[in-house]
Formats: C-alpha cells, structure tokens, sequence
C-alpha cells in the first residue's frame, strides 16, 4: 500500500471516529429526551432536541468529509472494506441501530402524550361549553307560565 493511501484511509478512520464520538453523544442525549418524556419536562426536552440537532449537523459535515475522501480514494466500502475501517464502521453502525431504536420508542411516547394531551384539552374544551350553557340557562329565568292558577 502506497503512503498517500495510507494517509487517506487513516484520515477515513479518523473521520468515522469523529462520527462515532458525536453518535455517542447523540445516543446519551437520546436517553436524556426518554428522560424528560417519562418525567414530562417538555421544556427540557425541546433544549434537547435542539442540542442533538447541532450533533446532527455536524455529523453530516463529517459524513461528507467521508464521502468525498472515499471518492477520492475511489473505495468501495460495501464491496472492499480496509481492515482498518472495519471496527470503526462496525461501531458506527451499532450506534445508529441503537439510536434508531431509542428514538422508535421516544416517537411512540411522545405520541402518545400529545394524544393525551388532546383529550385533556377536548375535555376542559366541553367542561368550558357546559359551565356557559348552565349560566345562561340559570341567568335566564323561568320560560313557562301557569296560567291555570
């Protein structure tokens, strides 16, 4: 292997390290957002969202560094892994899977809670609309009449 190969693919791995520090961090603040679900700290979980979102971007800044080294160095990854790369990529693709795992299950709580919370609003809604029905039926005095008596 030449030394300008060699450079490019310990600059690939390096790249994908950097990518799997950052999943890391994403994953921890993953279980941060279950955390502030399960405790319905919205508030703290928008800063959240907010935080991973940074992460993010600054993953697919990396993954484009990735990219364009790879063309590059015209590599094929799924067809010609580099020994190199292989532990490295095997991680990455672990914490995606747990990521993706962790983030199924915050969708579907979060889902849930929102369906809560429309109910609760549908029901304060309907108590409002009863409350003002019964005030103006009781302000409005009596419509009948006994004319027999």
């Amino acid at each position: 292997m030449n030394t300008d190969m060699h450079k490019q693919l310990v600059l690939l791995q390096q790249l994908i390290d950097q990518i799997n520090i950052r999943l890391d961090k994403m994953l921890t603040l993953t279980d941060a957002m279950s955390e502030a679900l399960d405790l319905d700290e919205t508030d703290k979980f928008s800063e959240l969202l907010e935080k991973r979102q940074e992460l993010m971007d600054s993953i697919d800044d990396l993954n484009r560094q990735v990219r364009k080294t790879r063309i590059a160095m015209d590599l094929d990854l799924e067809k010609n892994m580099p020994d190199q790369l292989e532990s490295v990529l095997t991680k990455r693709q672990q914490l995606l899977s747990d990521i993706q795992q962790k983030d199924t299950v915050n969708r579907e709580a979060a889902l849930l809670r929102s369906e809560q919370y429309k109910t609760v609003l549908r029901e304060v809604k309907n108590q409002r609309m009863v409350q003002t029905y019964e005030k103006d039926s009781i302000g409005s005095g009596s419509i009948f009449l006994d004319t027999k008596g």
